[in-house]
């Protein structure tokens, strides 16, 4: 068995890659995890054969997340010295991060929606106060027609009941 480190640089963190990177490593045989380090990069630890990990490796260049532009992988670095995650704890930690995001993300949109609504009432309210006066101004209109067709229709009721 060997143990390596391997990095992914360039533009790697907010994409979607730490959890790639895991879901890949759990379809194999391999033993490891995926972690941001402080400087921007991803840094994958592995253990298993060496074959598995250079075509672990080697599968990354290929692959990448729909959201990362051109990430660069350094390594693998093979080193016996290396303390490598387990995977379980990995993917576990990774799961939790990203709900954590996700409630921040949910809580943003939220925000986002109260302050919409808010402004389409603002804008509501102003087109009822409108509709209010033009629903007057046609009800005065309608009781102005009224008055005027009312000694209308007397005079032709008159009319009618002369000639008959």
């Amino acid at each position: 068995m060997a143990k390596a480190v391997f990095y992914i640089k360039d533009k790697v963190q907010e994409v979607g890659y730490r959890a790639f990177a895991m879901e890949r490593l759990l379809e194999t045989n391999l033993k490891g995890g995926a972690v941001n380090t402080e400087e921007g990069n991803l840094k994958v630890l592995l253990d298993g054969g060496e074959q598995d990990i250079v075509a672990f490796v080697e599968r990354l260049k290929r692959e990448k997340p729909g959201l990362a532009e051109n990430p660069v992988l350094v390594g693998p670095i093979f080193d016996e010295g290396l303390q490598i995650p387990d995977e379980i704890r990995v993917a576990h930690s990774l799961e939790m991060n990203q709900f954590g995001k996700a409630i921040v993300y949910l809580d943003r949109i939220d925000k986002k929606l109260d302050n919409g609504f808010n402004s389409l009432g603002d804008k509501l309210g102003g087109i009822d106060k409108k509709l209010d006066k033009g629903f007057e101004s046609l009800g005065n209109k309608i009781d102005n027609l009224g008055n005027r067709l009312e000694p209308l229709l007397k005079e032709i009721l008159h009319a009618l009941k002369a000639r008959a």
